[in-house]
Order: C-alpha cells, then structure tokens, then sequence
C-alpha cells in the first residue's frame, strides 16, 4: 500500500483531479483558466518524475497512473474542443488513436513481460509538443496552432512507431531469455 501512497503518485492523482476544474474552464470557454490549469497540470506531471527518481520511488502504479492522468487530462481537452469545433476531426483521432494503441500495446506487453513500459524522452517530448499545441488551440492562436497540429501529427507518429519497435524487442528478448531458460 505504501508503494502507492507516495509522492509521486499523489501528484499523478491530483493531476487526474485537475482534469475536472479544467474540463469546467475549457467548456465555459474560459481559456485563460484552462490554460494555467493545464500548465499546473505540466508542472505536477514533471515534478512527480522528478520526486520518483530523486526518492527511488519508481513503482509499477506510478508507471501506470502518470500515463494514465496525461491521456486524460489530454482526452477531457479534446473532446471539448472537438465539440466545440476547434479541433479537426482527424487530429482528434490520431490522438485518440495513439494513445488507444498505446495502452493496449502497453497492457498486453505488460502481462508478456510482468512489468510496465516506461516512458521514454520522445514520449516525454511528444506530449509537450501536443501540450503546446493544444493550449494554442484554446487560445485561439490558429497560425501557430496549425503548425502544432502538424508537428504534433508528426511526434505522435513517429513516437507511436518507436514505441512499437521497443515493445517488440523487449518482447523479443524475453522470449529469448525464456527459451534459453528452458533449454
């Protein structure tokens, strides 16, 4: 239970929390609100890395429930804004689809493996780059955010190809170790 109560992992929490004062700012179209919401939710998604490395209280909770409270303070966002039609429909689905994948990858891994995938400095970078994108979406600031759609678009495929990659040669050096084991 300790393993769970720690730092780290409460703020992962209170980011999921902050995903509903949000959620209530974006609706209301209180950008501003939501905007600064969003960036204490970026500033408790860094500092709970920061405390789980510096304490050594890295668990397998944490390494689900930090991705787990990034996609949904990121899904809340773009349902609004999709609803709100201040996102293209296919930008939405390429997040969308990602991050399913992603999960689902990442769950069947999980159980192959015995352990969860951590995340990784392009994973990191690729959220900050949507991050980004999305707050000027919110802002309304469409040069730029056009140009975040694409980048974004670009990081979270080529993030999604790399992940694959090192979910199969994990996979595949487990298989290995196993037969060897049995051999």
């Amino acid at each position: 239970m300790n393993k769970i109560w720690n730092l780290p992992n409460i703020l992962s929490m209170f980011r999921i929390l902050l995903v509903i004062p949000m959620g209530i700012a974006l609706w209301n179209q209180e950008n501003v609100i939501a905007v600064l919401i969003g960036i204490l939710s970026s500033i408790t998604d860094n500092l709970d890395g920061y405390f789980a490395r510096r304490l050594n209280q890295i668990t397998e909770f944490g390494k689900m429930i930090d991705p787990l409270s990034d996609k949904l303070f990121v899904g809340v966002i773009v349902i609004i804004l999709l609803i709100q039609s201040r996102m293209p429909l296919w930008f939405a689905l390429v997040i969308w689809g990602r991050d399913l994948l992603l999960m689902l990858g990442g769950l069947w891994a999980s159980k192959k493996i015995g352990w969860v995938l951590p995340s990784n400095v392009l994973g990191k970078l690729t959220v900050t780059i949507l991050g980004f994108t999305l707050m000027f979406i919110m802002l309304d600031i469409k040069l730029i955010a056009t140009l975040g759609i694409w980048i974004s678009t670009f990081f979270l495929t080529f993030s999604f190809v790399y992940y694959t990659i090192r979910m199969l040669m994990v996979l595949n050096k487990q298989n290995k170790i196993e037969k060897s084991a049995e051999k």
